[in-house]
C-alpha cells in the first residue's frame, strides 16, 4: 500500500506544479495538489483494506491519466479524470448497497464528496485560465 501511496504522490506530482508560484495567475493550484495526494492517499489505503477485508486482492495500478502539453490540457484530463472516477465510485456505492454493506455505502459517498470538490476545484482554476 505504500507503494501505491507513493505511486500516487508521484502522479499527482507530475501532473500538478509543485506550488502555485510555479504557474503565474493560478491561484490555488499547490494547494489543490496537497489536498488531493492526502484524499487520494487516504481513499487508496481505505479502499484496500476494505477489499482485502471482503477476500479480493487490490491492485495498484491506476487508471492512466493522458499526457498533455499545456496547463488548461493537463486541468481538462485532470478533470475528466475525476469525472470518471466519479461514476466508478457510484457504480461501486450501488453495489454495496445492493449487498447490504451501508457502511461501505456510506464512506463510498464521502469519498464521492471528497472527488467532487476536486473536480469543482479544478473547475474554479479552469474559469480563470
Amino acid at each position: 500500500m505504500k507503494r501505491a501511496s507513493r505511486f500516487w504522490a508521484s502522479v499527482w506530482g507530475c501532473l500538478l506544479f509543485e506550488n502555485s508560484s510555479e504557474s503565474p495567475g493560478v491561484a490555488g493550484l499547490g494547494v489543490l495538489k496537497g489536498r488531493v495526494v492526502g484524499f487520494a492517499e487516504t481513499h487508496a489505503e481505505y479502499l484496500a483494506n476494505k477489499i482485502a477485508a471482503l477476500g479480493g486482492t487490490p491492485t495498484t495500478t491506476p487508471v492512466a491519466v493522458p499526457p498533455a502539453s499545456d496547463l488548461k490540457q493537463m486541468l481538462l484530463n485532470v478533470h475528466r479524470a475525476e469525472e470518471e472516477t466519479i461514476a466508478r465510485y457510484l457504480e461501486r456505492r450501488h453495489q454495496a448497497e445492493q449487498l447490504g454493506d451501508f457502511g461501505l455505502v456510506n464512506d463510498l459517498e464521502d469519498i464521492i464528496s471528497d472527488e467532487t470538490k476536486h473536480k469543482e476545484a479544478i473547475e474554479m482554476i479552469l474559469r480563470g485560465l
